[in-house]
C-alpha cells in the first residue's frame, strides 16, 4: 500500500491519501493545495519498505 501525507513543521496533518493505483516506477498524483496557507510543509510518501519525506513550499 502506498500513502501520501502532508504535515506542517509541527507535525499537524493536513492531508492523508491512499494511492491504491500506484505501480512500481514513476507515478504522478495531483493534490489540491488551495486550503493551505503560505508556508513550509512536509510531504511523506510511504510505499512498502520505502519512506521519503521532502519539503513543500506553498506561496500564493
Amino acid at each position: 500500500s502506498t500513502t501520501l501525507s502532508i504535515t506542517d513543521l509541527s507535525g499537524r496533518q493536513f492531508l492523508f491519501m491512499h494511492l491504491d493505483q500506484a505501480k512500481s516506477g514513476v507515478n504522478q498524483v495531483t493534490v489540491d493545495l488551495s486550503s493551505l496557507s503560505n508556508g513550509v510543509y512536509l510531504y511523506t510518501i510511504n510505499a512498502g519498505s520505502m519512506k521519503a519525506t521532502r519539503k513543500l513550499i506553498v506561496e500564493k
